[in-house]
């Protein structure tokens, strides 16, 4: 029996997702929980989507055609889009993702005129990438993943704040001897 999946693109009130991810958190997926719905995930764009946007995943084990991936979600969410999905090749399990990484949707349409204005977009984009906390973040849960040590290369503030970040979110145990392992 295949388990039911959903996907929610959400557009805050605000023009960043910073009160509409909140209110997700406190709320809705404690809501969800109770009823055996998972989120899988929660994305924020970095190209594509408005910078208030949020994807959401979540899943629920066995076939459930009437499960309401809406329900409980915050009053100012704007559902822009809603699908209910049939897993194919993954996600295989409705728990959470392993690891923080980039993610491609497939919901994505570009007009022919504009590839050259988004290719160029998206080179920067990367270029810059290598900057950003999320850059370093990955970099650990990689080097764990892969049983290594804390990645090299990067200052001890940068460090800590990515550390900081990924056990904030779940995604990381510290030891009381400082060490640092996935949970």
């Amino acid at each position: 029996m295949a388990d039911s999946y959903g996907f929610l693109r959400l557009r805050g009130a605000g023009r960043d997702t910073g009160n509409l991810l909140e209110e997700l958190r406190e709320r809705t997926l404690p809501a969800w929980s109770a009823d055996g719905l998972r989120c899988w995930g929660v994305w924020q764009g970095l190209f594509g989507i408005g910078s208030n946007e949020l994807l959401v995943m979540a899943g629920a084990p066995g076939d459930r055609p009437d499960l309401d991936f809406r329900r409980a979600l915050p009053a100012d969410a704007e559902v822009i889009d809603a699908l209910p999905l049939v897993s194919t090749v993954r996600p295989q399990t409705i728990g959470r993702l392993p690891a923080e990484g980039v993610y491609v949707f497939r919901f994505f349409d570009v007009r022919l005129a504009d590839c050259d204005a988004i290719v160029a977009l998206s080179r920067e984009a990367w270029e810059t990438f290598e900057d950003t906390d999320r850059y370093v973040r990955g970099r650990i849960v990689a080097a764990l993943v892969a049983g290594e040590g804390l990645p090299d290369g990067f200052e001890p503030a940068r460090l800590e704040r990515a550390l900081a970040g990924l056990e904030r979110d779940g995604l990381v145990v510290r030891a009381a001897d400082g060490r640092v392992r996935l949970p």
